[in-house]
């Protein structure tokens, strides 16, 4: 590691004076004093301590000084003279004295193994609808309630419509963006109360084109609004078109002629709907995808999706609708028990960071670790570019950086473990 290589960490005044100090043997000592930790003793205004500490799994770099500039939470010149002593250490050092450590490797697979599960996480799907449902389907047996008529189409559009239509009108004197739903939500009350499924679930989409045509408007240019009320809003929505597909598709009696007309209508929600309602209102079509009888809808439906997003393959990657494709697809192979469809679904779509994701674990469980490194080297070298260790799944317990310095153990590739460790230097925090 060399000038170039320190000196972006820097701002340039500060590293000039940090690369005067190294010139003028200003650094008493540097040493390695444990594992990936350095430290180095700097003659300034008085004599600092600067600690540099390199995490020997994750790659991440943290640096840190004892002098009152670096206190304020700033880069010191003594960080900088301190870290040009460690390139010149780590140029200088012979690879053949470095273990490999395998325990790293073992670490990382163990832990993965555990969240990965037998054939791997769902991305979309939510148990609780099912717990939702069988709940409500128990309190309803216990109290012995009635069935409710179902509202008309006519009635439908006119609760909906005229809810919105009062708080666009209401001159900014409601602020609560959730009262411009009530309508819609009072309808999908009534939806998820009636016994007629194939008129409810006609209600239910209705209400959802309406809310999305209504989002320009009710949205405005966002001033007053929260945000986040809003998506709460729309979420809260969104699940009872959730749970009532789950219903319906669950009932041995509901028509299936009903269950393909939802699905269309789901599909038609992710091509020309809001992105974010959409997306709120895919994972409905899981419902058919984890059942015999509705199966073949969810994955004829999402055949009908994949062709029409492969005519505009080339924006595709750029588009939000694509990657949540994905997971709403990998999850329907998950749930129909498909699962040797699901790894070649992963595997076919690595241009996709979650698939990627998802097939390099599968890859490292297997002890494939040549095919996992091909592709934890692409997306870690993406991650630094961006000094992001882009973790692609929330829930999983390392990000692509960690990924790749297990694999690199595993490969015993110290080229790529030298590599990983500049990246970390360049990116060291304060």
């Amino acid at each position: 590691m060399d000038a170039d290589d320190v000196s972006p960490l820097f701002a340039p005044t500060v590293f000039s004076r940090g690369e005067a100090y190294f010139h003028e043997g200003r650094v008493r000592s540097v040493d390695a004093i444990a594992p990936g930790l350095f430290h180095g003793e700097v003659v300034g205004g008085d004599l600092y301590d600067v600690l540099v500490r390199i995490d020997d799994a994750s790659m991440r770099c943290m640096v840190s000084c004892s002098c009152p500039f670096a206190a304020k939470g700033r880069r010191c010149k003594h960080a900088a003279a301190v870290m040009l002593a460690i390139g010149g250490m780590m140029d200088g050092d012979d690879d053949g004295d470095v273990p490999i450590r395998m325990d790293v490797y073992d670490g990382i697979r163990s832990r993965l193994a555990s969240w990965y599960g037998a054939h791997g996480p769902l991305l979309v799907w939510d148990e609780a609808v099912v717990d939702e449902c069988a709940k409500t389907a128990a309190d309803t047996a216990c109290l012995d309630e009635p069935r409710f008529p179902v509202l008309s189409e006519a009635q439908t559009g006119r609760m909906t419509e005229s809810f919105i239509q009062s708080f666009l009108e209401s001159d900014d004197a409601r602020r609560d963006v959730g009262d411009a739903f009530e309508g819609a939500s009072i309808v999908l009350d009534n939806a998820l109360a009636t016994a007629d499924y194939g008129q409810a679930l006609s209600n239910a989409l209705l209400v959802m084109r309406i809310v999305g045509s209504s989002l320009e408007y009710v949205g405005g240019d966002g001033e007053g609004f929260d945000g986040e009320d809003l998506e709460r809003s729309l979420g809260r929505l969104a699940w009872k078109v959730r749970l009532l597909v789950e219903k319906t598709a669950a009932d041995e009696h509901s028509e299936m002629g009903k269950h393909v007309t939802t699905a269309a209508g789901i599909m038609g929600f992710l091509r020309e709907g809001p992105e974010t309602l959409g997306e709120k209102i895919g994972g409905a079509l899981l419902s058919f995808s984890r059942r015999k009888r509705t199966r073949r809808i969810a994955d004829e439906a999402l055949n009908g999706l994949e062709r029409s997003m492969t005519d505009i393959a080339a924006p595709r990657r750029s588009s939000r609708l694509y990657p949540y494709v994905c997971r709403l697809r990998h999850d329907d192979l998950l749930l129909a028990g498909e699962y040797e469809r699901a790894a070649e679904f992963e595997s076919h779509h690595m241009d996709d960071e979650m698939m990627a994701w998802l097939a390099a674990t599968r890859f490292l469980l297997e002890d494939a670790s040549d095919r996992a490194w091909e592709v934890a080297a692409r997306y870690s070298a993406m991650g630094w570019e961006s000094q992001v260790d882009s973790r692609p799944i929330e829930s999983s317990p390392c990000g692509w950086t960690e990924l790749s310095v297990a694999l690199a153990r595993r490969r015993g590739d110290r080229d790529a473990l030298e590599r990983l460790r500049r990246a970390a230097l360049k990116g060291a925090t304060v």
